[in-house]
């Protein structure tokens, strides 16, 4: 659950690879670095990404953002273990008109998105807010199954 006495402006983002949740990763994200408060204090978005590796979430994640046309070079992707150790003043992006995004490789169906109990407890201590755009699609599916 989001943590109502988080002081930064930290987002976590489910969905952020698909067709809505690439396009609110990438509104929240230029909100976010045009906010004058929010450079200041800091803010990112946290997302839970479907793959195996980090490695291979940020790649994902990169991948739908060339494909929604957004130039994926001002993505700056920030390490869970940094983001957390720093707290809520680490910053969006590692420079001028960069975007700061943490990518956690793991699920929603899995306890805890398939972090450690430790990742899990920091990620709800920095979270103030959570933006739910994932879904499951699976078009042969019954009702009841998805």
């Amino acid at each position: 659950p989001p943590n109502a006495d988080a002081t930064g402006f930290d987002f976590l983002l489910t969905g952020g690879t698909g067709f809505v949740g690439s396009h609110v990763l990438s509104e929240l994200l230029l909100a976010l670095s045009s906010d004058h408060e929010v450079r200041e204090r800091g803010g990112r978005v946290f997302c839970v990404v479907r793959a195996s590796s980090v490695k291979n979430a940020e790649r994902r994640l990169a991948k739908q953002f060339a494909r929604s046309g957004y130039d994926q070079r001002r993505i700056v992707f920030e390490p869970l273990e940094k983001a957390l150790d720093t707290g809520a003043g680490a910053g969006v992006g590692a420079g001028q008109g960069e975007l700061g995004v943490v990518v956690m490789a793991g699920s929603l169906e899995d306890g805890r998105f398939g972090l450690s109990a430790s990742d899990y407890s920091g990620l709800s201590m920095a979270v103030g807010s959570v933006i739910h755009v994932a879904a499951k699609v699976a078009f042969w599916s019954t009702y009841n199954e998805v």
